[in-house]
């Protein structure tokens, strides 16, 4: 064993000026991990399993460079875990519970013709009494294929033209939510 662990601290000498180019490998293992674990529980798991490790690595560390390239590795997959959570967390929108029907009056905000899939997509923000019904999310991103009146354009709604959306799952931009 005292061989192996010469051998190692041989190698990772030879290999001293390689060895940060490991840290953004560790980092993008980290957010790696969080999208295999299932929830925050596992999460935060993770994050104290690998410190703990790295604390260990430290601490039984007789001087060599092996124990804290293995503590600063376990240190940058539990960063590069922590900033991926922590940017999930603060992008956060709500999210629909499924299809549904809903009514309610919007300013147009922003008009995205997809040519290529003949669909307008509109982000729609609730004006007027009751706002949005329970449920909606504010603003809004939904989309149609053709219904939308020819003159719609960005600004306020006329009330004539109530054209329908149907609001389900969707991926929303960051910072906001999306019906579509």
């Amino acid at each position: 064993m005292a061989g192996a662990g010469r051998t190692i601290e041989c190698w990772l000498e030879a290999e001293r000026d390689q060895l940060v180019l490991w840290l953004p490998v560790m980092l993008g293992g980290g957010i790696a991990l969080w999208f295999a674990l299932p929830d925050a529980a596992a999460w935060r798991s993770a994050i104290l399993g690998l410190v703990a490790i790295g604390l260990a690595c430290v601490a039984t560390g007789r001087g060599g460079r092996a124990a804290r390239v293995l503590a600063l590795g376990m240190a940058a997959a539990a960063l590069g875990l922590g900033l991926i959570w922590f940017r999930a967390e603060t992008v956060a929108a709500p999210v629909l519970g499924g299809p549904m029907i809903a009514s309610f009056s919007a300013k147009v905000e922003v008009i995205e013709p997809l040519v290529a899939r003949r669909l307008m997509r509109l982000t729609l923000l609730p004006v007027g009494e009751g706002r949005t019904p329970r449920g909606t999310p504010s603003p809004c991103r939904t989309g149609s294929a053709s219904i939308w009146p020819s003159g719609m354009r960005r600004g306020a709604w006329d009330g004539r033209d109530r054209p329908a959306a149907r609001a389900a799952y969707a991926a929303a931009p960051a910072g906001g939510t999306r019906c579509l």
